[in-house]
């Protein structure tokens, strides 16, 4: 999972990112979503960070630690259901 973006349910949400076959520093922040409920996340590159946007709203933000044309995959695991996701 090379150039990896990984945010994982430990009752928060968690971004990292190998490199070279290891993970590097884990970014964490609160754990915002509950059960039952529909949410749209938006991942902005600007100026060195990506910002994660939460229904429109800032979320938090984590180094950008790759070009995004290196970004290869974002996982999101745990009791959810992705109804869509799109790249641009």
């Amino acid at each position: 999972m090379e150039n990896a973006l990984i945010l994982h349910n430990e009752n928060s949400v968690v971004c990292n990112s190998t490199s070279n076959g290891g993970w590097l520093n884990e970014e964490r922040a609160g754990m915002p979503f509950r059960t039952e409920r529909v949410y749209t996340l938006e991942f902005v590159s600007n100026y060195g960070q990506i910002q994660i946007l939460l229904n429109g709203t800032p979320f938090m933000s984590f180094a950008e630690r790759l070009p995004s044309s290196e970004i290869h995959s974002v996982e999101i695991g745990g009791d959810v259901h992705v109804h869509s996701a799109h790249i641009h």
